[in-house]
């Protein structure tokens, strides 16, 4: 069973994907934040050798996942929780696991 910070970060993944937050309201280094805090989380720390200089964007994802380099599992999730409710508000926190989505996610609708 997964604990409650899982779930609510998965909420929080969840809710940035299905609304394309991240491309509407946030800055290309708040999305950075939240890719490096994404796959530290999902992967542990950044692998393979820094991408060359002309390779700019894949560069600056590598960088910016390479910044959180060491921090665990457990605390990435929660600054990833903790930015998500800083820039586009606590909705993860009231979404409802009884009901059913429009979108398809059985047993998770969210009321943000």
């Amino acid at each position: 069973m997964a604990s409650a910070q899982e779930f609510r970060f998965q909420q929080a993944v969840q809710h940035i994907q299905s609304t394309g937050a991240s491309a509407k309201s946030m800055s290309n280094e708040q999305k950075l934040v939240f890719y490096s805090l994404y796959k530290q989380t999902t992967e542990g720390d950044a692998k393979g050798d820094r991408p060359g200089f002309m390779s700019f964007v894949a560069r600056a994802k590598w960088d910016a996942w390479n910044s959180v380099r060491g921090k665990s599992q457990e605390e990435s999730m929660a600054r990833y929780i903790a930015e998500y409710e800083k820039e586009l508000g606590s909705g993860v926190s009231t979404c409802d696991t009884s009901s059913t989505s429009t979108g398809g996610s059985a047993g998770m609708r969210c009321g943000c």
